[in-house]
């Protein structure tokens, strides 16, 4: 069992839901099955409050890993959003081909397990029960009165330890048609994260361009807990969107949920082709919005820079204009990078963005041919070569393009100890000028001693 990338997932892999009501080891499972710890996991209920898919496979069988929020198939005033994630869970169980319904055997039969069972009553050729926390295998047979939810034969497993894991995922992969679990080549399929720091509206971009309600959207800040992979095709292009959580001060984190969401975040910039950073335009380039930009290009990633709710904005172009420049003139490092307007709630601007994001990174992926690169050297670097140094004069024998993720270029020099930031701020300026199809990627340059 491996955890398959976000890049080989076919679209028409098998979902198989996990629900349940909350608390009863449904995270724990995913990450088991997924081999990964990519569910936060935590005793507070309700933590998982959105639609998780991850991907995996069994024995050569792929297919999609679905996370549901806790489930009560009732009223509850105390959990925030709890109708939402109902809704959403609804909407779920008629996609699936699999539901494994999980349910406490430490807990016994649980009034809401009866409830949740009757709600699954009309799809129950597709359920199985697994019943969780038999930690002690001679127990395995103690579990007659899960019988009881009239779903067929209960599985006893153990997330925690994997007992009955192979037995449980045998049973549900058994139920895949032939025709579903193919794995395709991750080459056609882009990755891109949707970030930014919290309340910005990154939920409710991901589903503008899905267009379809699959992630919680509201207002207040840090509704989506988890990083939540959407899988979608528009046009000839598969795509992966990542939704993350809010990314916050770290030093300002009270919740361990909280924490564990932004470091998730965090970790998703190096797993994505292209990074869309949402900014509010009511408030740019707050302080939060500085350090996750720098984050990214210490990164190298590629960026696109996504200003939300700029519905009036869009109509006044030269008030655009001077908010493009003053961005700009704040962080000097966003020339490089597109910076678009829209609205992820009227949807303005949305189409423009999903045409863009393959272009930058078809782009990204070109290469400078040497002799290219000598041209440049010999009509910008020869021309005007960094200060000598203590009698050093920097010159420079030939430079090659090393890399495409991200572009790295090396010059191989007889002195790189003379060359400071500023200069190197200088070459990377006009190694840009010359080949303007790098807007959008980090370049990286290095300078290495000609031996």
């Amino acid at each position: 069992m491996r955890y398959i990338g976000a890049m080989e997932m076919e679209q028409e892999m098998p979902n198989v839901l996990i629900m349940g009501r909350p608390n009863v080891g449904k995270s724990t499972l995913i990450n088991r099955i997924i081999g990964q710890r990519r569910a936060i996991t935590s005793d507070v209920s309700g933590v998982t409050r959105d639609i998780l898919t991850y991907s995996t496979e069994w024995e050569g069988k792929s297919f999609a890993v679905v996370d549901s929020g806790g489930v009560f198939i009732e009223e509850s005033e105390g959990l925030y959003l709890q109708s939402v994630i109902e809704g959403l869970v609804h909407q779920a169980i008629e996609r699936a081909d699999v539901i494994v319904f999980v349910v406490d055997y430490k807990d016994g039969l649980h009034p809401v397990d009866i409830r949740i069972s009757k709600a699954l009553r009309p799809v129950s050729q597709k359920v199985k029960v697994a019943v969780n926390k038999v930690d002690d295998v001679e127990k395995r047979y103690d579990i007659g009165q899960f019988y009881k939810l009239g779903l067929g034969t209960p599985i006893p497993i153990s997330s925690l330890h994997g007992n009955g894991l192979g037995t449980l995922l045998t049973c549900v992969t058994d139920t895949f048609s032939d025709e579903k679990g193919v794995v395709e080549s991750s080459e056609d399929i882009l990755k891109i994260a949707i970030v930014g720091r919290p309340n910005v509206g990154k939920s409710s971009l991901t589903n503008a361009i899905i267009n379809e309600r699959r992630v919680i959207v509201d207002d207040k800040a840090g509704t989506t807990r988890d990083t939540i992979e959407v899988y979608f095709e528009h046009g000839d292009q598969k795509y992966l969107i990542v939704d993350t959580a809010g990314m916050k001060k770290l030093g300002k984190i009270r919740h361990q949920i909280d924490y564990y969401a932004t470091l998730r975040s965090q970790r998703s910039l190096h797993e994505v082709d292209l990074v869309v950073m949402v900014m509010s335009v009511d408030s740019i380039l707050a302080d939060q919005d500085k350090k996750i930009i720098n984050l990214i290009l210490k990164h190298h990633q590629r960026m696109v820079i996504f200003v939300n709710k700029c519905d009036l904005l869009l109509e006044d172009a030269p008030k655009k204009a001077h908010v493009l420049q003053e961005m700009r003139e704040v962080l000097p490092e966003l020339a490089y990078f597109p910076i678009m307007m829209g609205s992820a709630h009227t949807t303005k601007g949305v189409q423009a963005l999903l045409n863009h994001l393959p272009i930058i990174v078809e782009n990204g992926l070109k290469r400078v041919t040497t002799s290219q690169l000598n041209q440049f050297v010999d009509t910008v670097i020869k021309r005007t070569p960094p200060p000598a140094k203590r009698g050093k004069q920097l010159k420079v024998y030939y430079a090659t393009q090393a890399s495409v993720k991200p572009p790295t270029f090396v010059f191989f020099v007889n002195y790189p100890n003379i060359i400071d930031a500023g200069y190197s701020r200088f070459v990377e300026k006009w190694l840009r000028s010359h080949f303007p199809w790098f807007e959008g990627s980090t370049i990286l340059l290095k300078f290495r001693k000609h031996s």
